[in-house]
């Protein structure tokens, strides 16, 4: 993975420490971070620079990125961690476990035509064990919240049952602490083994940095106090918003206009609501400042 500009990076000192920590401890400290948060906080930043880390340090990484329309297809998730390490590990599965997971990756003409339930996440677990016997191995997972079941079901039995071997999960998941987390790390690992990182809002400096980094803007003192207190300290907000600043003459009004991207992205996350709490929702927007 490519090497992150150090400003996609600024005001995360502390997360970066304690990510770089767990990769870097993988063979003596195995277990799992969960990087829990709002859409644009910097999740996947930060994720992207574990794995990164990880490589450096000559830990074997898989990769999935969750994406919402493939969730209806069965282990894609699974497809994406093992399609490239199938080879070198499918000599070393019993029969069952190898005819199960090329069934599930789609590879094998000798494959059933279905992955065997109990054969499929022993097999696994089995291939994640027979990797991190070279070096170890970091399962990396983006945007969790959109993992498909089968993957799921899965690999939260292989995260139940790594024992003491150097594997680590790393997994990102969008949303409060109201959202469930579909692997249950929390559950899979000793208290000691797991962390949750809840990235919070950056400052304002921090946004000014980022903001001129990424765009090149200059932008007044207070058309900054304005971005930053309508962004929330969220960075991929807090870069619409300027976006909009820098374009048009009226940046210095109290309120800015919202982008019609972020406008997009709220009602996204709007209509995954039940329908029941539309009056509650007309409500809050109507208040100035909600969360304080």
């Amino acid at each position: 993975m490519g090497t992150i500009p150090s400003f996609e990076l600024v005001g995360r000192a502390q997360e970066l420490a304690q990510l770089r920590e767990f990769v870097e401890r993988l063979r003596e400290d195995p277990g799992a971070v969960l990087v829990r948060g709002e859409p644009g906080i910097g999740k996947t930043v930060l994720w992207r620079e574990a794995v990164a880390a990880a490589e450096r340090a000559g830990v074997r990484v898989l990769i999935s990125r969750c994406a919402e329309a493939e969730m209806p297809i069965p282990l894609g998730a699974v497809s994406d961690l093992l399609d490239p390490a199938y080879e070198e590990v499918a000599s070393r599965l019993a029969e069952p476990q190898r005819l199960a997971l090329a069934a599930a990756l789609g590879i094998a003409n000798d494959a059933p035509r279905q992955a065997d339930r109990l054969a499929l996440p022993r097999a696994l677990l089995a291939a994640f064990r027979c990797l991190a016997e070279e070096a170890p191995l970091l399962v990396a997972l983006d945007d969790v919240q959109w993992l498909d079941g089968a993957s799921a079901r899965v690999l939260a039995f292989a995260a139940r049952r790594t024992g003491k071997a150097p594997i680590g999960i790393l997994a990102t998941l969008r949303g409060g602490p109201e959202e469930r987390e579909p692997l249950a790390l929390a559950d899979a690992f000793d208290p000691g083994a797991f962390a949750e990182i809840a990235p919070g809002p950056l400052s304002m400096g921090a946004l000014q940095h980022l903001v001129r980094a990424r765009s090149g803007l200059r932008i007044p003192r207070s058309t900054l106090a304005a971005v930053h207190a309508a962004s929330g300290g969220n960075p991929m907000f807090a870069l619409e918003f300027a976006r909009v600043a820098g374009r048009e003459d009226a940046v210095l009004r109290a309120q800015l206009p919202v982008p019609s991207s972020l406008q997009e992205l709220v009602q996204e996350r709007i209509r995954s609501f039940p329908e029941g709490t539309r009056p509650l929702l007309e409500l809050v927007a109507a208040i100035e400042r909600p969360t304080q």
